[in-house]
């Protein structure tokens, strides 16, 4: 018996599709896009970069990549001390200023 791990079974509240770029299904109706209005006169090069930081502090571009794989949670727990002891690390290294 085959089980499938890429549906999220916490999003089960509306109709799911499938995203094949991100590998998982999403909820379409609880789904926001990232957006920038274009200022007037702006350079669309401009725009991008302001797309790119919005979407880089949002953590979108990280999430997606997270969720391609499945991550057991001994890895994850590994992962997230490696990242508290890298914060304590820098919390005492910048303690005095």
């Amino acid at each position: 018996m085959a089980i499938d791990r890429s549906l999220d079974h916490a999003s089960l509240s509306g109709p799911l599709e499938f995203d094949s770029a991100a590998g998982y299904y999403c909820n379409i109706e609880n789904f926001l896009m990232t957006e920038i209005k274009l200022r007037k006169g702006e350079p669309v090069e401009r725009a991008l970069r302001r797309l790119k930081k919005k979407v880089d502090r949002e953590g979108t571009i990280k999430d997606i990549r997270s969720r391609r794989a499945f991550e057991k949670p001994s890895e994850r727990k590994r992962r997230k001390m490696k990242a508290a002891k890298f914060q304590a690390m820098l919390d005492a290294r910048y303690a005095n200023y």
